[in-house]
Formats: structure tokens, C-alpha cells, sequence
């Protein structure tokens, strides 16, 4: 996952900023506002962002939401026990192929929610 956050250099840096938000808020309320700040100078690294992507790629669903690239995850039966999963971006983009399991899926679509992000940054 770190690929795509090279490749589409300004949705990194508001995937970097979310998850660094999401770090600061998570951090007890009784420590000093100075730690706080402190963590925030420091940033976070897209290399550190690749690795929790890679894990879990559906956390960035809510950052997508927030931009207005809204990924829904399909599930389809191809019998007993055997599912397909794709999904869609806004209800517009449809991936063109199914996969065999969820993480797989949540991967290609949070590569097309890049991508669409980006373009709209770029424009």
C-alpha cells in the first residue's frame, strides 16, 4: 500500500493528517497539551500509514466519506458457503471485477478512492 500513497502524493498527505488527528485525539486528555503539539510536529510517515493500510484498508472508508468518495462493499453468493465480494465508489463507478474475499476488495477500492481523490485535487 505504500506504492499508492507514492503515487498519489496529495491524497497521502490528507490520508497522513487524518491518521495523525486520529493519533492526537486518541491520546488521554490528562497529558500536556506540549506532548500533543509535540506529536503533531513530528507527523506521521507514509510508511507508517502503508503498514495500518495494509492491515486495514476499510479504516480509511470514514476519511473517503469525509471527501465525498463513498466506497460500499457488495456481497454475493455463488453458492453454499462460496461469496464474491465488489464494490462501488458514489454509486457511479462500479469495479468491473469481483474478488473472493473482503480484503482484497477493500484494497481495490480504496486504491480507486485514491485515485478519484487525487484526480479531484489535481483539477
Amino acid at each position: 500500500m505504500i506504492e499508492l500513497l507514492e503515487k498519489y502524493p496529495k491524497t497521502a498527505k490528507l490520508v497522513r493528517e487524518y491518521y495523525l488527528e486520529k493519533l492526537v485525539e486518541g491520546l488521554k486528555a490528562e497529558l500536556p497539551q506540549e506532548f500533543k503539539d509535540h506529536v503533531k510536529q513530528q507527523g506521521i510517515t507514509n510508511e507508517t500509514v502503508g503498514k495500518i493500510l495494509e492491515e486495514n484498508p476499510y479504516n480509511l472508508v470514514y476519511f473517503f466519506d469525509k471527501n465525498t468518495k463513498y466506497i460500499s462493499i457488495f456481497v454475493s453468493s455463488r453458492g453454499i458457503g462460496a461469496v464474491d465480494f465488489s464494490f462501488s465508489i458514489n454509486g457511479t463507478f462500479k469495479s468491473d471485477k469481483t474478488l473472493n474475499n473482503r480484503l482484497s476488495c477493500e484494497k481495490e477500492a480504496i486504491t480507486k478512492a485514491f485515485e478519484l481523490l487525487e484526480s479531484t485535487l489535481n483539477g
